[in-house]
């Protein structure tokens, strides 16, 4: 993951790891489903909040406390986190 990554580099990530199981990265329909944690990740990462700390914020505060807890969501956080910087011109 980019150092600040933007609102969209985060909710494609979000959505091919898909920590809450929607089956976003399945579904064309639904790639949008993280968008506004995606969004208040990134603002929060952009004001200086360590990335982990933004996510789980963000996700915490749009479905419930701890829902980022179990071992799939876990895995799930650390594959957005692990991510390479896109590559110019790849958006």
């Amino acid at each position: 993951m980019t150092p600040t990554p933007t609102a969209d580099e985060l909710n494609a990530l979000l959505c091919q790891a898909d920590p809450m199981g929607t089956g976003c990265a399945q579904d064309a329909g639904t790639q949008d489903e993280y968008w506004t944690q995606a969004r208040d990740a990134a603002e929060a990462i952009a004001a200086g909040t360590p990335a982990r700390q933004a996510l789980v914020q963000a996700f915490e505060e749009a479905f419930w406390p701890g829902c980022l807890q179990g071992d799939r969501a876990q895995a799930a956080l650390q594959r957005v986190l692990d991510a390479p910087a896109p590559q110019p011109g790849a958006r």
